[in-house]
């Protein structure tokens, strides 16, 4: 069984694979559970972070609370549509 410290520090290195690295998302552990908060950009970005924990060993329970801020001024109509697009097939498949 890990401790919590070596939980963080797994999710911390399975963020940065993902690019997630840069996100201002912060990871609490408790006894293997693992709650996620702050902020991401895009619907795409929380739905990953979220399969990055679920997917590693010694997670006894996770609570996702990363809020979504769209930053529409930065991105093209284009863009934000395919982000769009791509979050809500990934929550149809689950």
């Amino acid at each position: 069984m890990k401790t919590d410290t070596q939980i963080t520090n797994e999710i911390l290195n399975e963020f940065d694979k993902h690019q997630l690295g840069l996100c201002k998302i912060k990871i609490a552990v408790t006894n293997g559970f693992v709650t996620l908060s702050g902020t991401v950009d895009s619907y795409t970005k929380k739905i990953l972070a979220e399969r990055t924990v679920k997917n590693l060993e010694d997670i006894k329970g996770l609570s996702n609370d990363i809020d979504v801020v769209l930053t529409t001024a930065k991105r093209s109509e284009a863009k934000l549509a395919k982000s769009l697009l791509i979050g809500a097939m990934w929550r149809i498949r689950n």
